[in-house]
């Protein structure tokens, strides 16, 4: 019994790190970069960053959890699945690759920006299979040496930082994790390998796999829209500072899924009496849990990125994260029974929430406005969760 408990706390404490790597490592940059230069110029690069996860939210077409799910299902066919995945999203990032090119950058910057567009094509088509076969280790790897790509030359350069540079870095960097992930799993995608390219299989498959896009693109909308707002209305040096705030509360909200997203193909076996009783204790951890994240917030941010923030904006912080606690555990219900679409709904709504109270909250309360919508929003979301018509559809 205690090896199987000292298992899974393994698997759990792995997959926490390989997960919480990725937020991590855009804090620790965005930190330098801001450190270095200021806050304005990485609200200059933020709308790079903000493209780029718009347009794989699509592009992905919610590749990971549709994934995962087909991987469970068919187990001796995890390659065809993988590459009719690779080889029918492709059609996506090409017309991805056809917008960088009409936005207007400089010839380098374009260049560097669809070679990234190509790289994270490449290294997000496997976050599946990292998360199926549970290589954390070797996803930890490639996080913190990506990340190294990116930290040493930003500390040589300092002074001589600029958005090229910048760019050019994170293309190098998302370069060698595809690399990297391609040699890793190339006995996996390469075998019984067959290209299957018909306009049949491609309806097919975007028809089959439309509810995990409508799921995972929600989803962003639904953490990141007041983030989107604030980089229409508020000045460049003020989307740097939400955006590293707002990177911390969704790293924040990462620290409690990581306690569920290992088991994922075993919470959709649970009863539902053994969903109520686990959500319990999530919840029950979710109060203390979020109170110590709030507090080690404004500490990192007050005293180590030296950004000035009002009481209230760590208030808001608070009931930023917790409600998220409410409801995680609904969609995985959900998706026991083929609800997808039900979960892209409710959180398409809470989004609609969030733009409307954005757009009144932020002209006038800035950043502490764009918070309040994002907390309106998710007790939205935790009442429409909760509502007992709906709980008795799950």
């Amino acid at each position: 019994m205690n090896s199987k408990i000292f298992k899974r706390l393994k698997i759990i404490f792995l997959s926490g790190v390989s997960n919480l790597s990725i937020s991590l490592s855009n804090l620790l940059i965005s930190y330098l970069v801001i450190f270095i230069t200021s806050p304005e110029f990485w609200g200059s690069f933020v709308y790079v960053i903000i493209t780029f996860d718009i347009a794989f939210n699509v592009i992905s077409w919610g590749n990971r959890p549709y994934l995962i799910r087909e991987y469970s299902l068919y187990p001796k066919d995890i390659s065809k699945r993988w590459q009719d995945s690779f080889l029918y999203r492709t059609i996506l990032l090409l017309i991805f690759i056809v917008i960088i090119i009409l936005l207007g950058y400089s010839p380098q910057i374009t260049s560097s920006l669809i070679i990234w567009a190509i790289a994270r094509f490449i290294y997000q088509s496997f976050d599946a299979m990292i998360q199926y076969y549970r290589d954390f280790p070797f996803s930890i790897f490639i996080e913190l040496t990506s990340l190294a790509i990116i930290i040493i030359p930003v500390l040589i350069l300092k002074s001589d930082l600029d958005l090229s540079k910048v760019i050019y870095l994170y293309t190098i960097s998302v370069g060698f994790k595809a690399i990297t992930e391609l040699l890793y799993y190339r006995k996996t995608i390469l075998k019984k390998f067959k290209i299957d390219f018909n306009i049949k299989n491609i309806v097919d498959y975007y028809g089959t796999s439309f509810p995990f896009l409508l799921l995972t693109f929600s989803g962003m909308l639904q953490t990141r829209m007041d983030l989107y707002i604030v980089a229409v209305f508020l000045s460049k040096a003020e989307v740097g500072k939400y955006q590293v705030l707002v990177g911390f509360l969704i790293f924040s909200q990462y620290i409690g899924s990581l306690f569920l997203s290992p088991f994922a193909r075993n919470i959709f076996r649970l009863s539902r009496k053994a969903l109520n009783k686990l959500e319990k204790i999530y919840i029950s951890t979710g109060v203390l849990t979020t109170l110590i994240l709030t507090a080690l917030i404004y500490l990192i941010l007050q005293y180590l990125y030296k950004l000035e923030f009002t009481a209230l904006t760590f208030i808001l912080s608070y009931f930023y994260i917790l409600p998220s606690y409410f409801y995680a555990l609904r969609n995985y219900q959900l998706g026991k029974v083929n609800k997808q679409k039900t979960a892209a709904i409710y959180a398409f709504s809470g989004s609609f929430v969030n733009l409307i109270f954005s757009f009144a909250l932020v002209p006038v309360l800035n950043i502490d406005g764009a918070l309040l919508s994002g907390v309106i929003a998710k007790i939205f979301l935790t009442l429409i969760y909760n509502h007992k018509v709906i709980l008795n559809k799950i």
